[in-house]
């Protein structure tokens, strides 16, 4: 009963302490429930959605005239295949919505029986309603990417015939519907695909060279096959080759990693930063419950001089930081209710299937229980400092018989009387102002990796250095492409600027060693710029292979790979690792004369181009359009956006930057009142000698200004060394292993005046109570 008494009395004292750990453990609680929910959320409702829709384990999408009976024969004869399912429909390249067009594959099909539509307000499903003619369903992960809405227009060009749908609502498809995939599975009405198809059959016959009708072939496991998708795919297309004949491939766990691919770098950047926000609040208890045992050393004694076990002493310590931490849990966890309804509907754009919006109850339990756990061990390790607590010398008022911990004097210069002062008495004293210079560090790192993210993001030298082409105009090709096209664009091109480069390729799926890869084509090697070890293809039997597939199939520079399509196979040698988020990483590139050993007839080509004036890209674009619409098409692009997906970013550092100010500002609110009670003695004799109140508040807050401006500048030389690699450990799954994060001066500036003016000023407003000193402070003391 007597430590229950000494604890509420404890924290009626020191309540400030309590309320800012309350706050600090309910920011990180709120935080860590959340991002676990959303990623078992994730997880479970993924699952949900492709039980409800019978989805395929693997799922291969071709045009119609490869899929012959032989084909199915093979692969429903398979010793591991359960069933095929076949959905025949319609091939397009040319979409539009609104103002957004893609040359992104989609393909039309009928509306399967089991299709579930959103509700109006996305807060459910229910059973799709039939199409009526000109109506389509589109997968909810397309609205974020092309901004379309229920009544919008769909524009779809099948051959030369282009027909129009209008957008009756949004539908869970969970193979292709993530935003993240360029392919898209689209319903359309029966009657409309009867129709449509006939004309197409027509068409194909007509003109040979035309590929508008498909086939989706839906490939299910038998129930005790043990293989991986992966592997099934692999052996799959080693017996029948119908990932060689396909437009693409898709397993069900390649399609549950690309759909989760943003959500889950995101959510570990930020679990990232909640650790070391952790890390904080523990150095934050340890500095704290120093001090008080420093400050109550002559309160302490007297309770061991009373009978107190050094036990009883800890808990009446310890336990007023583990209510805080409790209280503050229960505060995280309802702060983390909202945020995981408004994240759910973020990530449900981007994923395309329905989020369940509730916490887990199981992390709402594991997080507390381990914040609270791995608080005990500290305060357990700082309870052997109770143990060197002597009574006797709580007699004499507990003073330490050394009055400094440093042999540096620094000068006192009368001029610069406040700034000199702070100077002497941090340097005099750096072990009380160690923990604010730790956390002022971690805060900085994590405010400079965030902004270097952002930066990065909007660099150009991000796109190249991810194996992608500076882009101001796409450019696809009705003709083959050679140098009187290249110097017809050019001349086109000089009233606008000219063009500074041009890089013209071609993507398609093609086998390597039996594991289905997206194959990029370069007409120009030399345009490759991420080439991470060896060199880019020099001939035409060299291939280059990301580091993904080089650890997915055991391959090394030099060694021998087999690159098989619908016309052959050809033998490559690896000649480099180059870097590529092509399908996340898992692809290889070749030279345009090394494709030509597999399939006899040239491949379609298509350019991007930079242009030395970007901001003419879209009258350049339109002027082509109009001159040489039997040459090519060009679409003008946006380089500020990074695949559509910038804000996430964006909102991503303005959350760290915001956290951290609330971190600076209530440590330093902490520990700056620690600070005061300490030096209680010091600070009246300040006054007599007649300093003022306000010289003496602006002078501690200068120490805690110099500790901020030490925190930033340690913060950014790691953020410079480190900073690149820890980012490199989360987007290794996207395929980015070679990352050079963008932090420059303006952004050390920055995070310097953030965290040493909150600093300072939260030191400022601590210090409020030096008015109520005075000569008698000292006589007392």
């Amino acid at each position: 009963m007597d430590v229950l008494t000494l604890l509420w009395a404890n924290i009626r004292q020191k309540k400030g302490t309590c309320l800012s750990i309350l706050l600090l453990t309910a920011i990180i609680v709120s935080a860590a429930v959340s991002i676990f929910s959303l990623d078992q959320s994730f997880n479970k409702d993924m699952q949900t959605a492709w039980s409800k829709a019978d989805a395929p384990d693997v799922s291969s999408y071709l045009i119609e005239s490869r899929v012959t009976p032989e084909l199915l024969e093979q692969v429903e004869a398979f010793p591991q295949t359960e069933r095929v399912a076949c959905h025949r429909g319609l091939i397009s390249s040319d979409n539009q919505i609104g103002d957004s067009r893609t040359e992104n594959v989609y393909f039309y099909i009928g509306m399967p029986p089991d299709t579930l539509l959103f509700r109006e307000d996305f807060s459910g499903l229910e059973p799709a309603p039939p199409l009526a003619p000109g109506e389509i369903y589109v997968p909810y992960g397309l609205a974020q990417y092309t901004n379309c809405r229920i009544g919008d227009t769909l524009t779809a060009t099948f051959g030369r015939r282009t027909y129009s749908f209008r957008i009756r609502g949004f539908v869970q498809e969970p193979t292709l519907g993530a935003s993240p995939i360029g392919f898209k599975l689209l319903f359309i009405s029966d009657q409309d695909l009867e129709t449509y198809r006939a004309q197409a059959l027509e068409d194909e016959q007509t003109d040979t060279e035309q590929h508008i009708t498909s086939c989706v072939l839906g490939v299910h496991k038998k129930a005790d096959c043990d293989l991986s998708d992966q592997v099934f795919l692999r052996q799959l297309n080693r017996e029948t080759k119908l990932s060689d004949f396909a437009i693409g491939t898709l397993t069900h766990a390649q399609s549950v990693h690309y759909t989760g691919l943003m959500q889950r770098m995101v959510l570990r950047i930020m679990l990232a930063f909640v650790g070391l926000l952790f890390l904080i609040v523990q150095i934050v208890i340890a500095h704290s419950i120093q001090s008080e045992m420093e400050l109550d050393y002559v309160k302490l004694g007297v309770l061991k001089a009373q009978g107190f076990t050094e036990t009883r002493i800890w808990l009446i310590l310890a336990l007023q930081y583990l209510l805080a931490e409790l209280l503050g849990a229960v505060l995280g966890i309802c702060i983390a209710m909202p945020i995981v309804w408004k994240l759910s509907g973020l990530f449900m754009q981007l994923s395309g299937f329905l989020y369940s919006r509730s916490l887990s109850v199981l992390c709402c339990l594991v997080v507390p229980g381990a914040v609270l756990f791995l608080s005990l061990l500290v305060l357990l390790r700082r309870a052997r400092s109770i143990s060197r607590i002597s009574p006797v010398r709580a007699i004499s008022g507990g003073r330490e018989a050394v009055w400094f911990d440093s042999r540096l004097r620094m000068p006192i210069s009368r001029r610069f009387l406040s700034g000199s002062l702070a100077v002497r008495q941090v340097v005099c004293a750096k072990r009380r102002y160690a923990g604010a210079l730790l956390v002022v560090s971690i805060l900085v790192f994590f405010i400079l990796t965030a902004s270097g993210i952002n930066n990065l993001i909007q660099s150009p030298k991000m796109y190249t250095s991810l194996g992608q082409p500076v882009i101001d105009m796409a450019l696809t090709f009705n003709q083959s492409y050679d140098q009187e096209m290249e110097q017809t664009l050019r001349q086109a091109l000089e009233p606008y600027g000219g063009m500074e480069s041009i890089c013209v390729s071609a993507h398609q799926y093609m086998s390597m060693n039996g594991e289905n890869l997206q194959c990029v084509i370069y007409l120009d090697p030399a345009m490759i710029q991420s080439v991470i070890r060896g060199r880019a293809p020099a001939y035409d039997n060299e291939c280059l292979v990301t580091e993904l597939v080089c650890d997915a199939l055991d391959l090394h520079i030099g060694d021998q790979v087999t690159v098989s399509g619908s016309k052959g196979e050809a033998t490559f040698m690896i000649s480099g690792i180059y870097q590529d988020i092509n399908d996340a990483g898992m692809c290889f590139a070749i030279t345009y004369d090394g494709y030509g050993r597999i399939f006899p007839e040239p491949e379609k080509l298509y350019a991007t181009l930079a242009m030395n004036q970007p901001e003419r890209n879209v009258e350049a674009a339109k002027y082509l359009n109009t001159t040489y619409p039997e040459l090519m098409r060009a679409e003008a692009v946006d380089m500020t956006s990074l695949f559509g997906y910038d804000f996430i970013f964006e909102a991503m550092g303005c959350l760290i930057d915001g956290l951290s100010l609330v971190f600076a500002a209530v440590v330093a609110c902490m520990m700056s009142s620690k600070m005061f009670t300490r030096e209680r003695t010091e600070l009246g004799v300040y006054r007599s000698l007649g300093f003022t109140v306000t010289r003496l508040r602006v002078q501690f807050a200068l120490r805690f200004a110099l500790i901020g401006a030490l925190g930033s500048l340690i913060g950014f030389s790691a953020a410079r060394l480190w900073a690149s690699k820890v980012v490199e450990a989360v987007t290794q799954q996207m395929g980015i292993f070679n990352l050079q994060l963008v932090i420059g001066g303006r952004d050390w500036f920055f995070a310097l005046m953030l965290t040493t003016v909150t600093i300072a000023v939260s030191a400022f407003l601590a210090s409020r109570r030096i008015r109520t000193l005075s000569v008698r402070t000292l006589v007392t003391e």
